[in-house]
């Protein structure tokens, strides 16, 4: 860039354009999808999602002017951690990393104490979106009611949580494991 003062020539400077991205949320579940925006990249780029086994979908090149619009990938099937993502066009123009975390899921059930034949219901949340749930109970499957997927957000169902009924079993603690079938 030149910058002109009265008709003459003043100086000859660089401005250097950093891109940014930023993502829809920062913090999901498996299954979710994540909105990629951004601009500062090269115009008409195909762009990449790294750092994540993911693969980008909707609109997956930046638009005339250098612009992210519609770019989308699906958290993966990772562990609870923390991730770092990176977003770059095919120029290499790469935007600052952006922290992404996969939550850990969290269990309980409700009540915790009572008779055989109690009816007790599953809460729970972070788990992996829209997957089938189980549980075992003193190690083995027991047969659950209500609904048995979880919702779009990793949550177990709160409205008509699942339940079982506690089968035969001698007294003390006995273990319950909730599981993600998916």
């Amino acid at each position: 860039m030149v910058i002109t003062v009265e008709g003459q020539s003043a100086a000859s400077v660089n401005f250097t354009v950093t891109p940014t991205a930023s993502l829809s949320t920062t913090n999901a579940v498996t299954g979710t999808t994540v909105t990629v925006t951004g601009n500062g990249f090269a115009a008409s780029s195909v762009l990449t999602v790294t750092g994540t086994s993911v693969t980008l979908g909707g609109t997956t090149s930046t638009n005339a002017n250098g612009v992210i619009t519609g770019a989308t990938f699906t958290v993966p099937n990772l562990a609870a951690n923390s991730y770092n993502v990176v977003v770059k066009d095919a120029a290499s123009n790469t935007a600052p990393t952006i922290s992404f975390t996969i939550p850990t899921p969290t269990a309980s059930i409700s009540p915790t104490t009572g008779n055989v034949g109690q009816v007790v219901a599953l809460s729970g949340s972070n788990f992996p979106a829209d997957q089938t749930i189980s549980a075992t109970y003193a190690g083995s499957s027991v047969t659950l009611s209500g609904t048995t997927t979880t919702t779009s957000t990793g949550g177990i169902p709160t409205s008509t949580p699942p339940t079982f009924v506690v089968p035969a079993s001698a007294g003390g603690a006995q273990g319950v494991v909730v599981n993600i079938d998916g």
